[in-house]
C-alpha cells in the first residue's frame, strides 16, 4: 500500500511538473516547446493514468469502456466524418490508431471522470437550486 502511495504521489509531481512547464511556456513563448513533440502525448497518457490510478477497481473499468466507446467515435469520425463531422488530428499526438492518437482514451477517460464527479456533487445538491441554475440558464439563453 505504501509503494502504491508513493508511485502515485511521483506520478502526481510529474504531471505538476508537466502542467506547470506547458503552462510557463505558453505564458512566456505563446506556443507550445518545438523540441518536445513527445510532451503532449506523455501528459494525456498521465492525466489517464492518474485518473485510473485514483478510481476504484470497478470504475476504473467503467472508465475504459466508456473511453473505449469514446475512442471508436473519434475513429467515426476520422474516418468517415460520422458523429462530430469530418476532421482529422495532426501528428503531434503520437502514436496512432486509424488516425486518432491512441491517448485520446485517455482523454475521454479524464472527461468522463470529471462529469461522473460534477453529476455526483450535483445530486447531493437541494432540489430547488439545480431549478434556479436551470432557470438562470434559460434566462441567458431562451433558445435552450
Amino acid at each position: 500500500m505504501k509503494f502504491n502511495r508513493i508511485v502515485f504521489s511521483i506520478l502526481v509531481c510529474a504531471y505538476a511538473v508537466m502542467w506547470a512547464g506547458g503552462l510557463g511556456h505558453y505564458i512566456l513563448l505563446g506556443r507550445p516547446p518545438l523540441d518536445a513533440p513527445w510532451a503532449a502525448s506523455a501528459f494525456l497518457l498521465l492525466a489517464g493514468i492518474l485518473v485510473i490510478a485514483s478510481s476504484s477497481g470497478r470504475d476504473s473499468l467503467s472508465l475504459l469502456a466508456a473511453a473505449s466507446i469514446g475512442f471508436l467515435a473519434e475513429i467515426l469520425g476520422v474516418r468517415y466524418g460520422f458523429i462530430f463531422s469530418p476532421y482529422q488530428y495532426t501528428e503531434v499526438l503520437q502514436p496512432q490508431l486509424l488516425g486518432v492518437p491512441v491517448v485520446m482514451l485517455s482523454a475521454w477517460m479524464v472527461l468522463l471522470s470529471y462529469v461522473r464527479q460534477l453529476l455526483s456533487r450535483l445530486r447531493r445538491q437541494p432540489a430547488w437550486l439545480l431549478a434556479l441554475g436551470f432557470q438562470g440558464g434559460l434566462l441567458r439563453n431562451p433558445a435552450a
